[in-house]
């Protein structure tokens, strides 16, 4: 925990109190001494204007130690800020120059480093090493620019093993200190699916046009190595004339390294029960050897070392409890089980074998569906009728009953934009993924992310994620920063009214009473005229300061309600800008969770003053409305608008509005021409709908 040094602390009420008895007492005992020390009119004259600028120096220093008090708050709130994020389920680190200068106890947690292991220890050593240079790429990018730069990359635990993240760098200022701040998520089991998804889709699309067993057998070990990174296959099968197997297709990474000791297998015969291949066929089970020149499981040692092989993972092909082949998996490097290949095998050996026999099509597409860890639907391009597995029905409730009737689409997608925009998406099988909500049974709403496939029957595969508890995480993040940037403008929105704003009125009050005295002074006219500019400027200092304070925190939401507090301020630019405004709105009545009210103000806010900026417009419309269950906001001016293409993940007003937009679980949707001016949309679902 880090601890405020302070001897004592000081509130702004505290702050104005001081200055005010002060202030009082100077004004009222230098007063009276001045009158008791002099009697000259012209001579009091000099002395009050001499203290008035005492009074400005003097107050001038005691703002520039309120304000170096303030940045030690500001480090000390961000330090709590830190310790706050400790606790969550997000790794965090802090770097300078590259290096680990902190990092929090959730991201030590998730990959098993030590504090002394990490400390200054080069960010990018931590990451397997292809993705070293791209890690320093993307720091030198967000040093850079304002933006966060995200991406997924593989990093190394402390026991060596890689796990893949997603990680999110982005520059920041710590009491003046320069930081880049990454924030790291731990995506392994989802990019494990994805990975073990796509193979499977490969291998059944690959088994459709093999012409016999052994060719099939020989399309699975291609993909397989291929995909996964093994150095040699064989694909081994039982013999007609007894229980033994023996080799009938292999695959190789380099023919002229592996040649000689695949002649070498194609001469054994793996007895059953004996060795790792009787081990497999009897478990039915894949077995992986870490290092098969000191494992006992494997007899065929003096070969295999010869060819420089260590790691061996032998998976049967399983059809009705029948051990009809052994692929045998071979890698030159000593590697440590990997559960979820292991589970993979597992799970699609019996698939596999059961295409291998021969059996429908349909028959293996049925038991990926129950075997596969993922979401997976089967379905005509029609969408008369869906076939789903057990997966589907324990993530959405839906029954297989259900599923087989044609409203199914109704249910699951009851936004008519949404469920247009799906079926689309189910019209372009191309293997791409895409993200969508999705209604369960009992009514709760869920991310899924969804890709499909079309077999040369035209009957289409989906395959779908449950993400809504990494979309929850991510929302909560967003929330939070956001929570805490509003919390930061209204603490200095204070300061700023309470503190510099009652300097600047004392200031103000002190030379208007020496200003009074001035006319007995006789000045000259170009010194009345500097002393007048000076008055005008600190008028119109402090004029700025309450400006700068409302925008901060607009207490107009707070005395008088959203639909006010946005009329106030499209009048306020009204008076301050050439441009016409227009604001509609029908949420007078409509009860808004504050949190959600200070978005609304924050997005219109930021969209017009965007508009305002760049866009050179002479109207800007506005629209907040509530209908069809959700509430709807417009943006619209005829400026000068842009390329939405080329301006694509560009500036920093529209990147805030669309945090926002995300923060509440809504869509936004910006239209823009060259000289056609700029419409943005805005949809949210209603105060209690949201994740």
């Amino acid at each position: 925990m880090v601890k405020r040094e302070s001897i004592f602390t000081l509130s702004a009420l505290k702050i104005v109190l001081i200055y005010l008895g002060i202030s009082l007492l100077w004004i009222i005992y230098t007063d009276r001494l001045v009158d008791m020390l002099f009697e000259d009119p012209l001579l009091i004259s000099r002395v009050q204007t001499g203290k008035g600028w005492f009074f400005v120096i003097s107050t001038s220093f005691f703002l520039w130690w309120l304000i170096k008090r303030f940045n030690r708050d500001l480090e000390y709130h961000r330090n709590r800020f830190r310790d706050m994020l400790n606790n969550s389920g997000v790794g965090m680190v802090y770097l300078k120059s590259g290096r680990i200068d902190s990092s929090n106890s959730t991201f030590k947690r998730l990959f098993g480093y030590s504090e002394q292991e990490l400390q200054n220890q080069p960010f990018q050593e931590l990451f397997s090493r292809k993705h070293r240079r791209v890690v320093q790429d993307l720091m030198a990018k967000a040093e850079n620019q304002t933006e966060s730069v995200v991406e997924e990359l593989q990093l190394k635990t402390s026991t060596g093993e890689s796990v893949w993240i997603h990680a999110t760098f982005s520059s920041s200022q710590v009491a003046g200190e320069h930081l880049l701040e990454a924030i790291v998520m731990d995506i392994q089991e989802k990019k494990e699916y994805q990975i073990y998804t796509d193979l499977l889709l490969q291998i059944i699309l690959s088994l459709e046009p093999a012409k016999n067993v052994n060719a099939a057998l020989a399309t699975i070990l291609k993909n397989i190595c291929e995909e996964v990174g093994w150095e040699y296959g064989a694909a081994l099968v039982p013999k007609e004339s007894d229980t033994s197997f023996h080799k009938v297709e292999s695959w190789f990474s380099r023919e002229d390294e592996l040649s000689d000791y695949d002649k070498q297998v194609g001469s054994y015969e793996f007895k059953a029960g004996e060795g790792l291949v009787g081990i497999t066929v009897k478990s039915k089970k894949p077995q992986w050897v870490e290092d098969l020149r000191s494992d006992e499981r494997f007899l065929e040692k003096e070969d295999a070392e010869a060819a420089g092989l260590h790691t061996v993972l032998s998976v049967p092909v399983v059809v009705n409890e029948y051990v009809i082949a052994v692929l045998m998996l071979f890698h030159k490097k000593k590697l440590a089980a990997d559960p979820g290949m292991i589970r993979f095998f597992s799970a699609i050996g019996s698939d596999i074998g059961t295409k291998l026999d021969r059996k429908r099509e349909k028959e293996i597409q049925e038991k990926i569906l129950e075997n596969i860890p993922v979401m997976m639907v089967l379905y005509h391009p029609s969408l008369s009728g869906f076939t789903i597995n057990k997966e589907f029905q324990r993530v959405t409730g839906w029954s297989d009953d259900e599923a087989s009737k044609r409203d199914l689409l109704e249910k699951i997608y009851p936004n008519e934009s949404v469920r247009e925009a799906a079926v689309e998406f189910m019209h372009q099988p191309d293997g791409s993924w895409k993200d969508f909500e999705m209604r369960t049974r009992s009514g709760e709403t869920i991310y899924t992310t969804w890709t499909n496939i079309r077999l040369s029957d035209e009957t289409q595969i989906g395959i779908g994620l449950d993400i809504t508890e990494k979309k929850r995480a991510e929302q909560l993040i967003l929330r939070s920063m956001l929570e805490g940037t509003e919390q930061e403008r209204a603490r200095v929105a204070t300061e700023l009214h309470d503190g510099l704003g009652q300097y600047l009125a004392a200031a103000r009050l002190q030379l208007e009473s020496v200003y009074d005295l001035l006319s007995e002074l006789k000045p000259d006219a170009g010194t009345l005229a500097q002393f007048e500019k000076g008055l005008e400027h600190l008028r119109h200092a402090m004029e700025e300061t309450k400006r700068i304070s409302r925008n901060l925190i607009p207490k107009a939401i707070e005395d008088f309600g959203l639909v006010h507090a946005i009329e106030s301020l499209m009048n306020d630019l009204q008076e301050s800008t050439d441009i016409t405004y227009a604001f509609h709105s029908n949420l007078s009545k409509l009860s808004i969770p504050n949190e959600m009210t200070v978005h609304l103000y924050r997005i219109i806010q930021e969209a017009v003053h965007n508009a305002i900026r760049h866009s050179g417009c002479s109207r800007i419309d506005v629209q907040l409305v509530h209908a069809d269950g959700n509430i709807y906001c417009t943006v619209e001016d005829d400026g000068t608008g842009f390329d939405t293409e080329e301006r694509r993940g560009s500036g920093l007003g529209l990147n805030n509005v669309k945090s926002r937009v995300m923060a509440m679980n809504g869509e936004i949707e910006i239209k823009s021409e060259s000289n056609k001016g700029t419409v943005i949309l805005i949809e949210l679902p209603s105060p209690g709908h949201q994740l």
